[in-house]
């Protein structure tokens, strides 16, 4: 019995949480291009749609001011989502780099 309250408690309450999304991706800089690339292609959409909806006084209806309304929500969207994922790899690169530098000098001047 208590093999199986200890199972139960350790399902239910872990010891540990493992979090493994993006470590170890290969090819980041691709990503990073395609995230990039996808971001401006949503905004340019976007703003085109909005513009379109906005000039066009035949549009002004409750239809279309919905298909704006998410338009507009997918732009906000996109702006707070898209660039913070693209800054997360490029620190994590860059991170990883200059940790790099750090070290080598560090044991450049331990030589000399």
């Amino acid at each position: 019995m208590s093999s199986l309250l200890s199972f139960i408690l350790a399902f239910v309450c872990p010891s540990r949480f493992y979090l493994g999304g993006f470590t170890d991706i290969p090819h980041v800089q691709y990503l990073c291009v395609f995230l990039c690339f996808v971001y401006i292609m949503t905004v340019l959409g976007n703003d085109l749609l909005l513009s379109v909806i906005y000039l066009d006084k035949t549009l002004h209806t409750p239809k279309y001011i919905i298909v704006f309304n998410l338009a507009l929500t997918d732009l906000c969207g996109s702006t707070a989502f898209t660039p913070k994922v693209v800054d997360t790899f490029f620190i994590a690169v860059m991170l990883l780099f200059i940790c790099f530098f750090i070290e080598s000098n560090n044991l450049h001047g331990w030589a000399n």
